[in-house]
């Protein structure tokens, strides 16, 4: 499994924006599905960042709705690991978009998805991933 971090802090479009295009170029190459994790769904919901990102019938459709999209070819779905965790989590083998996580979120989801091809996480605090970095051999992009 490869592991990157975008280095972002706050409402840092252009950083998640990176971590989207680089998770969507990831899934495609490997033919795979793209999960995006979210703090929680309401996180999500309301985030700017993903307004910004996506168009608001895609956001609504994944968030509200609870519906996976497709974006560039690839197909895309939002979760969150207090509701996608365990064997589900375990059993994923598609490509991980981590936005805003906790270094705690971070340390269990790279535990708990040992089939996923890739994970990428954006970052939120500052340096708030930095050891998961190390410990993962993240790449940073």
């Amino acid at each position: 499994m490869g592991s990157y971090l975008v280095p972002a802090y706050g409402d840092d479009i252009p950083s998640n924006k990176k971590g989207l295009e680089h998770a969507l170029s990831l899934a495609k190459q490997h033919a795979v599905e793209l999960v995006i994790f979210a703090p929680s769904i309401a996180n999500a919901k309301d985030s700017n960042i993903l307004s910004a990102l996506l168009t608001s019938s895609v956001l609504s459709k994944m968030a509200a709705q609870r519906e996976p999209c497709l974006i560039q070819g690839v197909n895309v779905r939002i979760e969150a690991l207090s509701t996608f965790r365990g064997a589900r989590l375990n059993a994923f083998s598609g490509v991980i978009l981590g936005l805003w996580l906790s270094a705690a979120d971070a340390a269990t989801l790279s535990q708990g998805a040992n089939c996923a091809k890739e994970v990428i996480l954006v970052q939120w605090g500052k340096d708030e991933l930095a050891n998961w970095a190390q410990v993962n051999n993240a790449t940073l992009l």
